[in-house]
Parts: structure tokens; C-alpha cells; sequence
């Protein structure tokens, strides 16, 4: 992955402050390094495991999640969405055909 200073990336908070927006928005890197790619989010330089792209939070857990590209945001966000979707559905309640039917399309 060919990260450069100046690139375009898409974040997203992840964190736990519930009055923060979720919604993705663009960031430049700073800095790139050996192990760590530097963003400016609202002034602050924030860093990011550059194998991973996993945000250093200094040993909490992580506030943002880094993407390169707008797709692979948007796929994770939709990913997102439907694991909660998920989790709140109680599948054993489900009628039997449905229960079938949510399996078939698990497995196409």
C-alpha cells in the first residue's frame, strides 16, 4: 500500500462520545513513517498502525476507523449496518420458511 503525505483518506468515528457524528469524512496525511501514518483531524495529527491502518489510541480503544478508499468505507459502513441489523433481530423467533430463507441467502 503506497501511502504518501497529502493523500486523500476517509475516516470514520468509532468511538464512544455518543454526541459525535458517525457520518465518514476526508482527512489528509500528515506524515508517513516506518510503522505509523500520521492524519490532521481537526487540527490534531493522529496516528495509524500503517500495516493495519488500526488508529493508535495510546492504549484505549480506537476512536476512528481510516480507509483509502470511499468504497471500502462505504462497504464497511453497510457491513456495520447489518451486523446491527442482525443483532437485533431474534432469529429463533423467526418463522421457520424465513429462518430458511435468511440461511439460503447466508450461504449463496
Amino acid at each position: 500500500m503506497s501511502l504518501q503525505r497529502g493523500d486523500t483518506v476517509y475516516l470514520r468515528y468509532v468511538g464512544n462520545i455518543p454526541t459525535w457524528s458517525r457520518d465518514v469524512f476526508t482527512a489528509l496525511i500528515s506524515g508517513v513513517g516506518d510503522r505509523y501514518v500520521t492524519v490532521a483531524i481537526r487540527g490534531e495529527a493522529v496516528r495509524f498502525e500503517r500495516r493495519s491502518l488500526r488508529h493508535d489510541n495510546r492504549g484505549r480503544s480506537p476512536a476512528y476507523q481510516l480507509f483509502l478508499t470511499r468504497e471500502a468505507c462505504d462497504l464497511e459502513v453497510e457491513a456495520a449496518e447489518l451486523r446491527s441489523l442482525m443483532s437485533r433481530t431474534d432469529f429463533v423467533n423467526l418463522p421457520f420458511e424465513t429462518q430458511r430463507a435468511i440461511k439460503a441467502i447466508l450461504e449463496a
